[in-house]
C-alpha cells in the first residue's frame, strides 16, 4: 500500500544531506514534491511503499535524531495514497 508522507522541507532538506547518494532512501526521497501552503511554506510530500517510509525513518533515526520523532509521527498516520 502506498502512503503519502508530509516533511517540512528544513527536516527533508537535513535528511537528504546526509544520506549517500546512491541509497533507496535518498531516492525514495528525491521522488517527492514540493507544495506550497497558504502561508508560503514548503512541505515534500513523498509517496511510497509502507517498507520504505520504515527504511526512510530507520535513517533518519541514525543520521538525524532530531527529526526522527516528528518522521515516526507522520509515518503513523499513513495516509493511503489513491490511485
Amino acid at each position: 500500500m502506498k502512503i503519502l508522507i508530509k516533511m517540512p522541507a528544513a527536516n527533508y532538506d537535513l535528511l537528504l544531506s546526509k544520506l549517500p547518494k546512491d541509497s533507496d532512501a535518498y531516492a525514495i526521497l528525491k521522488n517527492g514534491i514540493v507544495i506550497k501552503d497558504s502561508g508560503d511554506v514548503r512541505f515534500i510530500h513523498i509517496a511510497c511503499e509502507a517498507a520504505e517510509a520504515v527504511l526512510v525513518l530507520q535513517n533518519a533515526e541514525q543520521l538525524c535524531p532530531e527529526i526522527a520523532h516528528e518522521l515516526g509521527n507522520e509515518i503513523r498516520l499513513q495516509r493511503p495514497v489513491s490511485s
